[in-house]
C-alpha cells in the first residue's frame, strides 16, 4: 500500500470518528434537554380527589339520602339516585348508564358501592367502597376505597385509616394506577350528617403507577387540607420520588380553593392546572 494511499484512509477513519464523536454529542445534548413529562402531578391531584370524592358521595347517601355535590345545593346532581339498606349494610350512588353532567363541571356515570360493618358511624367500622362500571369524563374508574373508622385519637378528633388501590383508565387505554395508606384527621364536622360543613387533613404515603411504566413512591409532606365545598385539594405538600430518581413536589399552594399547583423538579418549578 502507498503512503500517500495510507494517509487518504487514515483520513477518512479519522473524519467518520469524528462524526460518530459528534453524533454522540449530539444525542448527550438532547439527552441533556430533554423535557421530562410533569402529567403526574395532575394524576396524583386526580386520584387524592376521585377517593375523597367517593367517601364523601356514599356518606351524605346515607346520612341524607339524597345527593348534593356542594354545600348547600340539594339538586348537586339530580340524575343521581342513592339506595340505602340498612338490612345488608350497603350504600349506593347511581348516576345512571349515560353521562351525567353534575355541579362540579364533570361528567359521571355508573356506580358507587359502600358496604360497611358495624353501626355506620361506630368506632371500628370498615366502610369498603367499590366501583361498578363508573366513569368520571369518560374515564374509568376502578378498584376499591376502604375506610376504618379510628375513633377520636388524642386531640379528641376524629379520624379514619383510608386504604386506596384505584386504576383510571382513559378512553385511549391509557392506564394509571395509585395505591395508598393515608390517615384523616378531621378539624371540623365530622359527627353530623351534613359532610359539607366537614373539613379534615390527609397525611400518609403511597405508590402513583403510570402507563410508560414508571413508578413513583409518593409521601405527604405537609398535610392536604380538604374541603368538600372545594373541587380540588386547598393546600398540601406531596413528595414523588421515582426509582433512582430525585424528589419531584407537588404543592397545592393555597389557602384557597383554586385548581392551582405547583410541580418542582430540582430546582424548576412549572405551574400546573388541575382537572
Amino acid at each position: 500500500m502507498g503512503f500517500t494511499r495510507f494517509l487518504s484512509i487514515a483520513a477518512a477513519s479519522a473524519t467518520l470518528l469524528l462524526a460518530g464523536i459528534a453524533g454522540c454529542k449530539k444525542d448527550d445534548n438532547k439527552a441533556a434537554t430533554y423535557i421530562e413529562d410533569k402529567d403526574f402531578g395532575a394524576e396524583y391531584a386526580r386520584f387524592e380527589q376521585l377517593s375523597n370524592n367517593a367517601i364523601t358521595f356514599t356518606d351524605q347517601a346515607y346520612h341524607a339520602r339524597s345527593l348534593a355535590l356542594k354545600g348547600g345545593d340539594v339538586l348537586g346532581s339530580s340524575c343521581a339516585t342513592v339506595s340505602v339498606d340498612t338490612a345488608i349494610k350497603t350504600v349506593g350512588v347511581d348516576f345512571g348508564t349515560v353521562n351525567c353532567l353534575c355541579k362540579d363541571a364533570r361528567y359521571r356515570r355508573g356506580r358507587i358501592i359502600s358496604k360497611y360493618t358495624n353501626g355506620y358511624n361506630d368506632s371500628g367500622s370498615v366502610h369498603t367502597i367499590v366501583f361498578d362500571n363508573y366513569y368520571i369524563n369518560d374515564n374509568k374508574i376502578e378498584g376499591s376505597v376502604i375506610v376504618t373508622n379510628l375513633g377520636k385519637n388524642k386531640q379528641g378528633l376524629l379520624n379514619y385509616s383510608v386504604e386506596t388501590s384505584v386504576t383510571f383508565l382513559t378512553p385511549k387505554g391509557i392506564t394509571a394506577k395509585r395505591t395508598s395508606m393515608q390517615k384523616r384527621i378531621y378539624t371540623a364536622g365530622g359527627y353530623s350528617g351534613n359532610v359539607y360543613d366537614d373539613r379534615y387533613e390527609v397525611t400518609g404515603w403511597g405508590s402513583l403507577y403510570r402507563a410508560d411504566g414508571s413508578a413513583y413512591t409518593t409521601s405527604i409532606k405537609q398535610a392536604i387540607e380538604i374541603d368538600p365545598n372545594c373541587d380540588w385539594p386547598m393546600q398540601g405538600v406531596v413528595e414523588l420520588i421515582p426509582p433512582h430518581g430525585i424528589a419531584r413536589v407537588l404543592n397545592y399552594g393555597g389557602p384557597g380553593c383554586d385548581n392551582k399547583a405547583t410541580l418542582t423538579i430540582n430546582g424548576e418549578v412549572t405551574d400546573i392546572t388541575l382537572e
